[in-house]
């Protein structure tokens, strides 16, 4: 299979915000931009397809509502994210309801905040175009999971794919069904292969240790600690880290946990330093985790 990156087409006259956008996408995605709407529909009438369409509410010639209803018909994959004002919001809304905009952030969004969404956005891509092909050769990892079943042959396909998206995954299934096989097979296809792969076993830590074990500590922190302690999110630096078993984490732990999944950020235990943490995450669990969270 060919080594694609995921392609996003950015629509907006604001030249500035299109340079940053490439500035912020171009190493993990294959990006485009158009400044006028008239000229992104020519790109997809042209046959360029993308993973996910992005696009300003407020343009000329056309706003963001009737670009992305006309490049929904010419590009039905593709998810579509829109771009608004809060003077715009209820014809996002409008927008979202009526099927033409599958998500919509307020503006000025942060960078990050697009990222996170992007991403999410790509995984939810990849996992409806991914369809079995057996006349592919994939990568030696791959071949970690035997089968020749149409379940099997996609889902190497789409660790495959993947591996090419730098996002948060997590894996849901019974014990046993080869989650952390999963996560094995996605570090070693993706970027970040010759980096750490760190494995934590959420159960096995208590509350007691849970921070020190995955943030690390400072000396003096609490007893017995007469030295700086490196947790498991350094350890990973550059690579990923797989938390095992996700659903086990102590209540009091999952706002910590909470915040290094979505700003990529944490703190020491006994130091307020922020330190920013460039790792891939991977969960797994084998817990219904909507049902937990409905409960009282």
């Amino acid at each position: 299979m060919e080594n694609k990156k995921p392609r996003l087409l950015f629509v907006d006259d604001d030249t500035l915000l299109l340079e940053t956008l490439k500035t912020t996408f171009w190493r993990s995605h294959v990006v485009e931009t158009c400044t006028s709407p008239l000229a992104a529909l020519e790109l997809l009438r042209s046959g360029k397809r993308y993973a996910v369409i992005v696009s300003d509410m407020s343009m000329p010639f056309m706003n963001g509502v009737d670009f992305l209803r006309q490049a929904a018909a010419l590009d039905r994959d593709a998810v579509r994210i829109m771009l608004t004002g809060y003077a715009d919001l209820d014809t996002a809304m409008a927008a979202v309801n009526d099927g033409v905009v599958s998500h919509f952030l307020i503006k000025p969004c942060p960078t990050t905040n697009l990222k996170e969404v992007i991403n999410t956005c790509v995984l939810s891509y990849i996992e409806r175009t991914t369809v079995p092909d057996y006349d592919i050769v994939l990568p030696a990892p791959l071949d970690r999971f035997v089968g020749i079943s149409d379940i099997v042959v996609r889902l190497r396909a789409m660790l495959h794919r993947l591996g090419q998206v730098d996002a948060t995954v997590l894996f849901t299934g019974e014990s046993g069904t080869g989650k952390s096989l999963a996560a094995e097979v996605l570090h070693a296809v993706s970027p970040r292969s010759k980096k750490p792969f760190v494995r934590v076993n959420c159960p096995s830590l208590s509350e007691g240790v849970f921070g020190a074990e995955l943030f690390g500590s400072v000396r003096g922190a609490y007893t017995g600690a007469v030295r700086d302690s490196m947790g498991r999110f350094m350890a990973a630096e550059e690579g990923s880290i797989l938390l095992d078993e996700i659903g086990d984490v102590p209540v009091e732990m999952q706002s910590k946990l909470l915040q290094v999944i979505e700003r990529k950020e944490f703190e020491q235990v006994g130091d307020h330093k922020t330190i920013k943490a460039n790792v891939r995450i991977i969960a797994a669990t084998n817990a219904d985790l909507e049902q937990l969270v409905s409960q009282p």
